[in-house]
């Protein structure tokens, strides 16, 4: 049976994992969030949520945003290559619900050939 939880080892915690991201990326846009990925040796894939004050400037808000796109990847995850994930919360993703948001992030994935789901 598969592990749905979104542990800490799947997580990218610290600035130096951001950094080596953001340094050499994919890139891939949505309607709802930017997508950054880049390769890894790991057997997983990690995520990182970045959903900055342009977002909202309530931090409730913020944090539900983040919430949302941790959900996202946390379901789709066993459907996606291994590699290190970013994901940047949109203005707009605050008025999606989560179904349009997941669409989205599978569109993304499929754009950039990340996603090894069926279609």
């Amino acid at each position: 049976m598969k592990k749905y939880t979104l542990t800490k080892k799947e997580r990218l915690k610290k600035n130096k994992e951001f950094k080596k991201v953001f340094d050499n990326q994919y890139v891939g846009y949505g309607k709802y969030m930017v997508l950054l990925y880049k390769e890894n040796d790991l057997k997983y894939p990690r995520l990182g949520v970045i959903a900055s004050k342009k977002v909202s400037k309530k931090a409730v808000e913020r944090n539900r945003a983040k919430r949302l796109l941790r959900e996202v990847f946390r379901l789709n995850k066993f459907l996606m290559k291994k590699g290190d994930y970013i994901l940047i919360a949109k203005k707009n993703i605050l008025s999606a619900n989560y179904k349009e948001i997941e669409e989205d992030f599978i569109n993304i994935l499929k754009g950039k050939k990340l996603f090894e789901g069926k279609s």
